[in-house]
């Protein structure tokens, strides 16, 4: 669908049942899921981000990312298995908790969504704070999806939509977050 980048988000905010925020020249769509607040934006970057602040009960750091030159090195020196040879082979999965984040991958249509969405130049983390600019309280983290370029395709963006609503729920069903709702200043921040 080729539509022009106003036209993309209002259309994302339709189809998800969103809100669009017009910010500052950052478009954003705050889309309501459940207890969460899943946001996209374009940031003054350029970026396409998207994000979902929520309330953790331990404090599990993960970054799944395609590899480049350096990420050979760092997959080779950090990546932790996950369980699925077509992810282990393809993607570079860091972070703590090991044990935690094999039970997160440990889903064939959670682990098919990632292969799909995570191109290269983007990344899929879960992050706390404190961060320069925003300061969460400890035990709210941030899943989060950074990709270089501006993404004006609404197949993707409906995708990557879905991957957070299908990690958010594992994570709640493994016992990293709470099911309940964060401040809703907290969800929408970046």
């Amino acid at each position: 669908m080729n539509l022009d980048r106003k036209q993309l988000w209002q259309e994302l905010a339709s189809s998800e049942k969103g809100q669009l925020i017009n910010k500052a020249h950052q478009p954003t769509v705050a889309i309501p899921y459940q207890n969460w607040q899943i946001v996209c934006q374009i940031s003054s970057h350029n970026k396409t981000r998207i994000w979902a602040a929520f309330s953790a009960q331990i404090d599990l750091h993960l970054k799944i990312y395609r590899p480049l030159i350096w990420g050979y090195l760092a997959k080779w020196l950090f990546a932790i298995p996950s369980g699925s040879v077509s992810l282990d082979q393809h993607l570079v999965i860091t972070g703590n908790h090991i044990d935690k984040i094999q039970q997160l991958l440990d889903s064939d249509a959670l682990v098919e969504s990632i292969e799909a969405n995570i191109l290269s130049s983007t990344n899929l983390k879960i992050k706390n704070y404190p961060d320069r600019f925003a300061h969460f309280p400890d035990n709210i983290d941030q899943l989060y999806f950074q990709c270089q370029k501006i993404i004006v395709d609404l197949n993707w963006l409906n995708s990557l939509i879905d991957l957070f609503r299908s990690l958010l729920n594992r994570l709640t069903e493994i016992g990293v977050a709470y099911p309940r709702a964060v401040s809703s200043h907290l969800a929408v921040i970046q």
